[in-house]
């Protein structure tokens, strides 16, 4: 039976970007500005792996970043949702951050630590704030945690987190999508053994989105349900007095 020890650094540069079009991908020549914790580079980690380390560099894919149509909004441009009756809901585009993410994994088995990876990785990042609710989405590659070592790489993927952000400002995680493998090659969310069902087609609020997935319970603390798809992001929001947004094409 294998142990792991795993430790997860993140950083959080705010950047902003313009407007995005049908083919325009802000992310693409996006720069890491600022300092940045070298988690693989660490006196810790390396004391930790010893001889032992494997270091790989794995940024998120071109594909990836092309599906964070929000990140690429600008800052004073609104999203807007609307309810059953018609009323507006304002969301704004807040927090955003694109920075390196260093993840290191250590392997043990039967008391011996047999391996030890150190992924250099990114993350990004924005929430989306309205008087009712503030969800964050995260983009991220990210090693799993409990599965077989030996090819370490099959354990690499890329995928969505949505989270609801308290008013006293921590993040509480809804649910993740996996998007990629380590090969950038896409992949389907298993829904099979989850609390997230995921819809070809949904009506809300007389929109129709395609391919979308949310939430079958209440996982967050504000009692949201999120509707998200790689096409717009998050397409509808059932806050916690049961009333369902529904994004503005």
């Amino acid at each position: 039976m294998k142990l792991i020890c795993y430790i997860c650094i993140s950083i959080c540069i705010t950047v902003s970007c313009n407007k995005i079009s049908e083919t325009e991908n802000c992310l693409e020549h996006q720069q890491h500005t600022g300092i940045h914790l070298r988690a693989c580079d660490s006196d810790f980690v390396q004391e930790l792996c010893q001889d032992l380390i494997i270091f790989d560099n794995k940024p998120l894919s071109e594909s990836s970043k092309s599906s964070f149509h929000d990140y690429c909004l600008s800052s004073n441009e609104l999203i807007q949702f609307k309810n059953d009756e018609g009323d507006i809901l304002n969301t704004t585009n807040e927090n955003k951050v694109f920075g390196r993410n260093d993840i290191s994994i250590k392997y043990y088995q039967d008391q011996i630590a047999v391996e030890c990876y150190c992924l250099e990785s990114e993350i990004a990042m924005l929430d989306l704030k309205s008087d009712i609710f503030q969800i964050r989405l995260r983009l991220a590659t990210k090693m799993l945690i409990g599965l077989d070592s030996v090819n370490y790489k099959e354990n690499v993927i890329t995928d969505y987190t949505i989270m609801s952000v308290h008013p006293i400002g921590s993040a509480e995680t809804i649910y993740n999508i996996e998007i990629e493998n380590y090969n950038g090659e896409s992949i389907l969310q298993d829904t099979a053994t989850s609390l997230i069902d995921f819809h070809e087609v949904i009506t809300l609020n007389e929109s129709n989105f395609h391919n979308v997935y949310n939430n079958t319970t209440y996982q967050s603390l504000d009692s949201l349900i999120v509707y998200f798809n790689l096409e717009y992001g998050i397409v509808g929001v059932i806050d916690s007095s049961n009333e369902l947004w529904s994004r503005e094409k």
